[in-house]
């Protein structure tokens, strides 16, 4: 049985999904596409999430990455996010349900192409359980939030 596609969202039907980004009104930095893997790592239950953006995140201001999944029964939500500021990383954690915020550590994957990747651990995603579905959005210097689906 096919599951529904949910407005705003991308159904994970596979170990990979992706969505766009806006493509009309967006300023000269800004989201082009997510994508996100599941089964990274060796517990095979992790997920990266990669934000692919126009360009460099900028040295100057703030940006903040967010993902969002949302449990399929809509009884679970995660929020991966990472913020940074004058090109510094300043917070990256996860933060689900119940309000209970976990800080990660490391550094996400940026390259000089306009890349940024993190890794939401397995106990978060399994949460979410099979056929979660999932946005992501970035916003820059407090202006406009991009979604991703557009």
């Amino acid at each position: 049985m096919k599951r529904p596609d949910v407005a705003g969202n991308v159904v994970v039907r596979g170990a990979k999904s992706s969505c766009a980004g806006p493509t009309v009104g967006v300023d000269d930095f800004h989201l082009k596409r997510a994508d996100i893997e599941v089964g990274e790592g060796g517990d095979g239950v992790a997920t990266r999430v990669t934000w692919n953006l126009s360009s460099p995140i900028p040295p100057f201001g703030g940006t903040m990455f967010v993902f969002t999944g949302l449990s399929a029964d809509e009884t679970e939500a995660i929020q991966l996010r990472y913020l940074v500021a004058n090109g510094q990383r300043i917070e990256l954690y996860v933060l689900n349900s119940e309000d209970r915020r976990i800080d990660l550590t490391g550094e996400p994957l940026r390259t000089d192409t306009g890349v940024v990747s993190a890794v939401v651990p397995s106990a978060d995603i399994m949460m979410l359980g099979a056929g979660f579905h999932w946005s992501a959005e970035m916003s820059h210097n407090s202006g406009a939030v991009q979604h991703c689906p557009a």
